[in-house]
C-alpha cells in the first residue's frame, strides 16, 4: 500500500483535449510477484530472464471516489524480459527482448494500451582499456507500439541504429 502517491488525475475532458493535474491519489495497492534468473551457457554465454506480475488498484481517493477500484494508470499487469549475452576477450554482444502486457493510459481506465514486444541488439569492441566502439539497434523488428492514447495515439520510436564511441577516463 502506498499513501498519497502522485499521479495524473483527470479534471475535464473534451473533444481532442483532456485536462489533467498532478495530485496526491489517496491510497493505492500493489500486489505481485517478480522472478529473475541467469543461466550460464558455457564460458562465454549467459541467458537472463525476468517476469513481473503487478496487480495494482486505487484503494481510496476521497477527492474522486469514481477512481476507487480502478487499475493504476500505466502499470501493466505482466512484463517479461529475456537477454542472451556473449562476451569475448575484447568484444561483447547482447540480444534483448522485452514484452509488456496491456495497460491503461489514464486514471479513468478509458484508454487501453496494447501489449508490446521490443527487441534490441548491441555489439561492442574494446579498442583499448579506456576506449570502446559499439553499435546498437533498438526496436530491431521495427514494431509499432503504443506508448500513449490520451486522447491521441502516440507510438514508441521506430527502429533506431546507433554507432558510438565510449571513453572511460577512469580506466588506466
Amino acid at each position: 500500500r502506498l499513501e498519497d502517491p502522485i499521479a495524473n488525475v483527470t479534471l475535464a475532458t473534451g473533444p481532442g483535449l483532456i485536462e489533467r493535474q498532478r495530485r496526491n491519489l489517496g491510497r493505492t495497492r500493489s500486489r505481485g510477484l517478480e522472478l529473475e534468473g541467469d543461466a550460464r551457457l558455457g564460458r562465454r554465454w549467459v541467458l537472463s530472464g525476468g517476469y513481473l506480475f503487478a496487480d495494482t488498484e486505487v484503494e481510496r481517493f476521497p477527492a474522486d471516489p469514481a477512481l476507487e477500484g480502478l487499475r493504476v494508470a500505466q502499470v501493466p499487469r505482466h512484463q517479461a524480459s529475456l537477454q542472451l549475452r556473449w562476451r569475448g576477450l575484447r568484444s561483447d554482444a547482447a540480444l534483448h527482448g522485452r514484452w509488456s502486457g496491456d495497460q491503461l493510459d489514464d486514471d479513468r481506465n478509458l484508454f487501453p494500451l496494447a501489449e508490446l514486444l521490443v527487441v534490441d541488439l548491441r555489439a561492442g569492441w574494446s579498442l583499448s582499456r579506456a576506449v570502446a566502439l559499439y553499435v546498437a539497434a533498438e526496436n530491431l523488428l521495427d514494431e509499432e507500439y503504443p506508448v500513449g492514447r490520451t486522447p491521441r495515439l502516440t507510438l514508441g520510436p521506430p527502429r533506431l541504429l546507433r554507432l558510438g564511441l565510449r571513453w572511460d577516463r577512469s580506466a588506466r
